[in-house]
């Protein structure tokens, strides 16, 4: 049994609280330890209160000492800068708008139609005409047919414009020194024979001196062995 030191209450073994005034019983000793007065008549609970208070208080002011006290940390804090105002945007000047002048018509120039005729022997000026090589010592060699007169022949004293010798067999020659004319004027080809000694022919036929014969594309002149295409 614990006897309240306090109270003088009668408490079991091993109780920690004084269940009449609740005062703490660590560290009192059982009832055969601590020998009870007879004389002391037991305290009214009032009493007994009053008189377990202040030492209640006395610890509760010691434990309070105990524990020290600590400044409270001043938080830091930091003014946020103002933030900065947008500045105005500057004000562009406005383009003006140039007014769309109106586009000039061009007038088509009129092109000037390249003269049609329905005659075969018309040359068009913007035609090349010539003698292509069909047969010959060298084949496919062309003779070009320049404007005003053209001598056919072989070259010697008299200068020929379409020579002739290079196309033939130098042990069997048949063309002239000035063997025919080409005449190319006013649009027209003619070929006319010299008084060759072999003749000239158009399309296997003879032309006779002093005679002009009109030229027109694909017509053959043979002179000799040597035949020659009319190209335009």
């Amino acid at each position: 049994m614990i006897i309240c030191p306090f109270c003088h209450f009668e408490n079991e073994d091993g109780a920690l609280f004084c269940e009449q005034c609740k005062s703490d019983l660590t560290g009192v000793d059982s009832a055969s330890a601590i020998p009870v007065a007879a004389e002391a008549p037991p305290l009214p609970v009032a009493e007994a209160i009053e008189e377990a208070m202040p030492f209640a208080m006395a610890d509760a002011v010691e434990i309070a000492e105990e524990v020290p006290s600590f400044p409270m940390a001043e938080m830091a804090v930091e003014e946020m800068p103002p933030l900065p105002v947008a500045e105005a945007m500057p004000e562009f000047p406005v383009a003006e708008v140039v007014p769309e002048l109106p586009v000039a018509e061009v007038a088509p120039v009129p092109v000037a139609a390249a003269p049609v005729s329905d005659d075969p022997y018309f040359v068009s000026d913007s035609a090349n005409p010539r003698l292509y090589v069909v047969r010959g010592q060298k084949p496919k060699v062309e003779f070009p047919i320049l404007g005003g007169l053209n001598f056919v022949g072989r070259a010697d004293d008299k200068p020929v414009d379409i020579d002739l010798e290079d196309q033939e067999n130098p042990e069997r020659v048949w063309a002239s020194r000035q063997h025919a004319v080409i005449e190319f004027e006013d649009n027209k080809i003619t070929i006319e024979d010299l008084n060759s000694s072999n003749g000239t022919f158009l399309n296997r036929n003879k032309i006779y001196p002093g005679q002009k014969m009109p030229l027109k594309a694909n017509d053959m002149v043979q002179i000799g062995n040597i035949q020659m295409k009319v190209m335009l």
